[in-house]
């Protein structure tokens, strides 16, 4: 008679694996500082294999942008990005909370929620955007306590870094972008901050510069120059919608660039292309975000966490 695996059991054998394969990462990711963008690739797809197993799928499923990306592609823009501009980003993880491997796996698993069933249900049934948002936010945090509570089991550290990954993933760049605008109090943002800070030991600088850093590869991911090294996989990959799609013969890519280039939205009309300096190893955030200096208000957070 055949043994039947309970869904529970496969899904406990495939985390085993999972953390196998992360585990074996280590070897590979002392390559980063001198090819940051192929050991990055490299740590993602070995990782993405193995959630693929365990969430059915998920980085194949689309996430409902305007541009029509999948899960995949967008993930591997913002690890891209993070390659990029880790000359900069390597003195953020000195002596903080995350290390290198860390990091990547947070990047790897940030939207990784937002494919789930239930929020495309939602936003297929035109629910109110907080309704979704908000289960977007909950299946994320989700996943990603389950995830890292599997791949952090051993770690010293691990319930605070869990609380750090879920207050970035959550709270921490929800309420930033509230901040910015002007739906919630600087005040109030520095002592969540300040609390995060006294959770980990760690300064409450380092702390924000983590949200900066991960904000940074993320926003910046819909932005013209983000997009550049990954031409041949938006035109074979992405479903262009209606926002989108323009007549003519142009491909899906020269589509896509020209509407960052043109109109600076990087997504649903955020004007991302306005928000950064980005130079060949530098990101900053420096631009408008609609009537705000970005800069300023950057600088007043830090000002309060002195």
């Amino acid at each position: 008679m055949k043994e039947y695996i309970s869904k529970e059991n496969l899904k406990q054998i495939n985390f085993k694996d999972l953390i196998k394969i992360w585990n074996k990462t280590d070897e590979i990711l002392e390559n980063f500082e001198n090819q940051p963008k192929i050991v990055a690739k490299v740590f993602y797809e070995a990782t993405k294999k193995q959630l693929n197993e365990i969430y059915n799928n998920p980085y194949k499923k689309d996430l409902g942008l305007v541009e029509g990306y999948n899960l995949d592609l967008h993930t591997k823009i913002v690890i891209n990005q993070f390659a990029k501009f880790y000359p900069q980003f390597k003195e953020v993880l000195q002596n903080n909370i995350f290390n290198l491997k860390d990091f990547l796996t947070l990047l790897t698993i940030h939207d990784i929620g937002k494919v789930d069933e239930e929020v495309q249900e939602l936003k297929k049934n035109n629910v109110a955007k907080k309704i979704w948002k908000n289960k977007e936010i909950e299946k994320t945090e989700e996943m990603a306590k389950e995830i890292l509570g599997n791949l952090f089991s051993k770690d010293q550290n691990k319930d605070k870094k869990n609380s750090v990954a879920l207050w970035l993933l959550g709270e921490g760049s929800q309420n930033f972008g509230a901040l910015l605008n002007n739906f919630y109090p600087v005040d109030k943002f520095t002592n969540e901050i300040k609390e995060i800070a006294k959770i980990t030991g760690k300064s409450e600088e380092k702390i924000f510069d983590l949200l900066e850093m991960y904000l940074a590869c993320d926003a910046s991911a819909y932005t013209s120059s983000a997009i550049s090294d990954f031409e041949n996989e938006i035109n074979q990959n992405t479903n262009l919608n209606s926002k989108t799609e323009e007549k003519g013969k142009e491909k899906k890519y020269e589509k896509i660039k020209k509407r960052y280039d043109e109109n600076g939205e990087g997504g649903p009309g955020n004007g991302v292309n306005k928000w950064f300096k980005q130079s060949n190893n530098e990101i900053k955030f420096t631009g408008k975000f609609k009537d705000l200096d970005m800069e300023k208000k950057i600088q007043e957070i830090r000002e309060k966490l002195k």
